[in-house]
């Protein structure tokens, strides 16, 4: 049958599927250059001004060539021939306006773009005609529409505007600038994880738009995420585009908990979510999700244990770690260590994700206690607390917060993870500091000379409890 009379049906790949939806587009800037006619199939090629697939012909007519339809010894079209495959109109468009073939030595007959002069169709220039047709006009229409869906929770429309910006780390995304990433859905691995699959194409995802409140199927939507929305919420009221931005909103989260904490897939669940958003938006209550996440400040615990933590990084990337353990807010283990890293974040990261480590040691020795873990990274101990890495200022932290998250979830209510300002985490910094600039490393007991060098005491000093105390939410 070809390409160009190809037909959506069941089971053909969503890119398969979208090529047919762009062939229209094709036919625009492909065409045959006539040459003696021989190659090109006059039924189901384009050939000539106004081509149009048709069904007319006999089946054994349809591999009729161009070069059937001409008498070369008159230097005339077939007329009566033509009009009998493809009806009368065709014909005389044919005999108006194609070409002629012609029999030249050496020359070909040449499919041809006509987007180049060269007339040789390469990926990136197709990519930017069909950019240029869907994607730019689109995007600012959108990025429009956006910022006048005021009743969306301010932090769903910036994540509704890095959607649009495809600026969320998908797997295609990541494997453009790590080369050792997969660019497969995880989730499906049947396609690759771009923006429109992840929130409409995957199996998942589509199973959610159709149990929905709004019951929608998305089979056949725009390969382009903007056209896609753009086309989902055409002619809508409020309360639709608010159910749509909530639904892609916890697509999201669903596919980070899939992802990084393995979490069952429960479409039913989903689907509550989405109306209690809504429900918390016209109630005015602006929380990150339905459940009841404890935020800081928390009441300082005196018993049990506190570990402080703290990085240190620099623009060549040398960093250091620190934390320091308590129990009873007595001094009991002290760790600082040298490293590489990329950016602040992931170091941040890293220093908290060693001082869960250290303690979960001290849990199989000792019997699982109450922890407190302290933090000045807000963006860190924010998303640790709601469980939420979409907002993460770095890609490459992903796992090891994915980590954190994994560990404070198997400890429940017996560990918390509390954001302070920088001067309650003073001693940690200090040990990451000298870490980075000496490229040293110590873990154990608290030694004098490690104490004196960086102005460590043996208690949590008073002023920290006010730090807790302060702390902003």
């Amino acid at each position: 049958m070809g390409f160009w009379r190809a037909i959506n049906v069941n089971g053909t790949s969503q890119i398969w599927r979208q090529a047919v939806r762009l062939r229209d587009f094709f036919k625009l800037h492909v065409k045959w250059r006539v040459a003696d006619g021989e190659a090109i199939e006059a039924m189901s090629q384009p050939w000539f001004p106004g081509w149009e697939v048709t069904d007319r012909a006999p089946r054994a007519d349809r591999r009729i060539t161009v070069a059937d339809l001409f008498d070369f010894d008159s230097d005339q079209w077939k007329h009566a021939k033509i009009a009998s495959l493809i009806g009368q109109q065709n014909a005389h468009q044919i005999v108006q306006h194609a070409d002629k073939p012609r029999r030249v030595s050496g020359l070909k007959d040449r499919l041809i773009w006509e987007c180049t002069k060269s007339g040789r169709y390469t990926v990136k220039e197709g990519y930017n005609c069909i950019i240029s047709r869907l994607g730019m006009q689109g995007g600012d229409i959108s990025w429009k529409h956006v910022w006048q869906w005021k009743m969306i929770v301010p932090k769903v429309r910036m994540f509704m505007w890095r959607l649009l910006s495809n600026a969320l780390p998908l797997a295609q995304n990541l494997s453009y600038r790590i080369r050792t990433i997969s660019s497969m859905c995880q989730r499906c691995n049947q396609e690759n994880e771009f923006a429109t699959h992840c929130m409409f194409f995957c199996q998942g995802s589509r199973m959610i738009w159709f149990m929905g409140e709004l019951g929608l199927r998305t089979d056949d939507l725009p390969l382009n995420i903007t056209e896609a929305i753009l086309h989902i919420t055409q002619g809508m009221n409020e309360d639709q585009i608010s159910t749509v931005c909530y639904t892609l909103w916890e697509i999201w989260l669903v596919r980070n908990d899939a992802l990084f904490q393995h979490e069952p897939f429960q479409p039913v669940a989903i689907c509550k979510r989405v109306n209690a958003w809504k429900k918390r938006e016209n109630q005015g209550i602006y929380t990150r999700s339905p459940s009841q996440i404890p935020i800081i400040p928390y009441e300082f615990q005196v018993e049990g244990w506190q570990v402080v933590t703290d990085a240190s990084w620099d623009t060549s990337c040398k960093a250091g770690i620190g934390f320091l353990a308590y129990r009873a807010s007595i001094l009991q283990w002290v760790n600082m260590e040298c490293l590489e890293a990329e950016d602040p974040f992931q170091v941040e990261a890293i220093a908290v994700k060693n001082g869960i480590d250290w303690i979960k040691e001290r849990f199989s020795e000792e019997g699982l206690q109450k922890v407190q873990i302290f933090s000045d990274c807000y963006n860190l101990t924010s998303a640790v607390q709601e469980r939420n890495m979409d907002d993460l200022p770095s890609w490459r932290a992903l796992p090891t917060v994915a980590k954190i998250i994994e560990e404070m979830r198997s400890y429940n209510t017996n560990m918390d993870l509390i954001h302070v300002r920088r001067e309650a985490v003073r001693p940690a910094h200090e040990l990451a500091n000298s870490a980075r600039r000496l490229r040293t490393s110590y873990h154990g007991r608290p030694s004098v000379a490690i104490m004196t060098e960086n102005g460590i005491g043996m208690r949590i000093e008073e002023r920290f409890f006010q730090q807790v105390q302060e702390a902003p939410p």
